[in-house]
């Protein structure tokens, strides 16, 4: 076998070992279902144009609590008209916000 074949060889043996590396390594998180602190969750959703609908568990106040799941439910559009002032004038469908269900546990 010559040089160019065994590099190459080697190379590919590596790229393999190191993609099987990457995907049977554990995911890091803070702990289980935690997604951070529900208040920032919450206000980033908030704040990107978003509505956000909160299921809490627990009795102890949003800042205390930590967002366990994030799921996005639909996308809302609307067909505005493109000149207001003629009401039969034509209208282009645009997204207004996206509706997101938080889980936090306090």
């Amino acid at each position: 076998m010559n040089n160019i074949i065994r590099g190459r060889v080697a190379a590919w043996t590596l790229a393999a070992a190191a993609a099987a590396a990457l995907l049977l390594a554990p995911a890091a998180q803070a702990g289980p279902g935690d997604l951070g602190n529900a208040d920032d969750v919450i206000n980033s959703l908030k704040a990107q144009g978003n509505k956000v609908i909160v299921t809490k568990t627990g009795n102890k106040p949003l800042s205390q609590c930590v967002a366990t799941r994030v799921r996005k439910d639909l996308d809302v559009y609307g067909n505005p008209r493109i000149y207001p002032n003629i009401s039969s004038g034509p209208t282009r469908r645009m997204w207004l916000y996206s509706v997101y269900h938080v889980d936090i546990q306090c």
